[in-house]
């Protein structure tokens, strides 16, 4: 970080290289957050995905966990159950899906984001008319109108399980 810069400017730097994949970039931005403040939760959150992405599976899982404990601690009861999903979403990425799906339990179960997360691990585990329904619930509950790359994912995941049945 600059001198000019505040860790707020910093985490919302990160956040913009997360969504242009640039993940590499997006990681030291988070890491710098969170050396200015170590009890930012959604940095540790999102330095989390990051790593995910960068399928460095238990440093992710890592984070995310910290990211818990100081919500928690804090009593950020939204904030906990987003981070489960983030969780969620890391065990399916790495191929734990029965994982997954028993974090994810654990987060906002009206959530399109954590629904679709239970659609993807479903898929995974053989069983799509379950994760089809699921995945036409968090098509229906998703923000209009949904963005790319999501977009596309949530379709493809429909078409995928649909495929299947």
């Amino acid at each position: 970080m600059s001198a000019h810069d505040t860790p707020d400017l910093e985490h919302e730097r990160g956040l913009l290289l997360l969504r242009k994949s640039e993940f590499g970039e997006a990681e030291q931005c988070f890491r710098r957050v969170l050396q200015a403040n170590p009890e930012h939760q959604v940095a540790w959150d999102r330095l989390g995905w990051t790593l995910a992405n960068q399928r460095k599976f238990e440093e992710a899982r890592q984070c995310v966990e910290k990211a818990l404990s100081v919500a928690t601690a804090k009593g950020r009861r939204y904030d906990v159950f987003r981070f489960y999903t983030t969780m969620g979403a890391i065990y399916c990425l790495a191929g734990d899906s029965e994982k997954a799906l028993a974090v994810l339990e654990k987060a906002d179960a009206s959530n399109w984001y954590n629904i679709y997360w239970k659609a993807q691990a479903l898929k995974a585990l053989g069983r799509p008319s379950e994760a089809l329904a699921l995945a036409k619930e968090a098509r229906s509950r998703a923000p209009r109108p949904l963005l790319p790359p999501l977009s596309d994912e949530l379709a493809e995941l429909i078409t995928e399980c649909e495929a299947r049945l």
